[in-house]
């Protein structure tokens, strides 16, 4: 049974496949507001939640390894010669952005980089400004003091929107600035240019949410789990290879 709600709605009312007891057990895709969580988890029925969780809430978890995808993705811009690396997108908004952003930190400190605040917005999606208003988004942008070699974008619909921002400031990706992000969504590999970004296996992380709830079905008393599904970095055309161009320049 597919249920579909508004999680903007405080009081969020249980489906009554659920109180009817019509249900063996329950996923939870995408954000879900902490609330919620916490009625389902309330009802003692077998429940796993994917590409979301909470620390303090003791259930099973389906979810990609955001930090160490942050991590990795970062290390690529690294590696790629880039040295001045800013991070777009609300850490707030969503714990997988948030916990991409602490692996984009552990980056720079392994590689005994400095983080610099003038490449930062971690306060707001530009992505989702430009939704409201392409201008404001571009202002946003404008209120940096300066531009890094490249940004890690905590999603694909971020980079995209900040790509288009970029354009519109004068900046060419990846001539000017480069983009990696995350998700690999259908639109990463149809604009310009094509995007380099992290993979997330959407299909395989539903096959194991279902095996996880059938068997938390089968044994409810358990110890619960956090499942963390590696990604890979699709290579595509919006990172510029910067050690590449100082042994042409050579």
């Amino acid at each position: 049974m597919l249920h579909v709600y508004d999680d903007s709605e405080e009081n969020f009312q249980v489906p009554m496949c659920i109180t009817e007891g019509l249900v063996s057990g329950v996923i939870t895709i995408g954000r879900v507001r902490k609330s919620t969580a916490q009625t389902l988890n309330s009802l003692n029925i077998p429940m796993v939640m994917v590409d979301h969780y909470y620390e303090d809430i003791y259930i099973d978890y389906v979810l990609s390894d955001n930090q160490n995808c942050g991590y990795i993705a970062t290390e690529y811009l690294i590696n790629h010669g880039h040295t001045e690396l800013g991070f777009t997108g609300d850490i707030k908004a969503a714990v997988s952005f948030y916990d991409r952003y602490v692996g984009f930190l552990k980056a720079l400190d392994i590689n005994n980089l400095k983080l610099n605040p003038n490449y930062l917005i971690t306060d707001k999606c530009i992505g989702v400004v430009a939704n409201e208003s392409v201008e404001n988004a571009v202002n946003e942008m404008k209120k940096l003091p300066s531009m890094p070699t490249a940004f890690f974008c905590c999603c694909d619909h971020e980079a995209i929107s900040v790509i288009k921002v970029l354009n519109i400031l004068g900046y060419k990706v990846p001539n000017d600035i480069s983009i990696i992000s995350f998700d690999n969504i259908d639109l990463s590999h149809s604009i310009t240019p094509r995007l380099t970004t992290l993979n997330v296996h959407k299909e395989f992380m539903g096959t194991k949410a279902v095996q996880k709830l059938i068997e938390r079905i089968n044994l409810p008393s358990g110890p619960k789990e956090k499942i963390l599904l590696s990604a890979e970095i699709i290579e595509r055309q919006s990172v510029k290879n910067l050690k590449s161009k100082k042994q042409f320049d050579k």
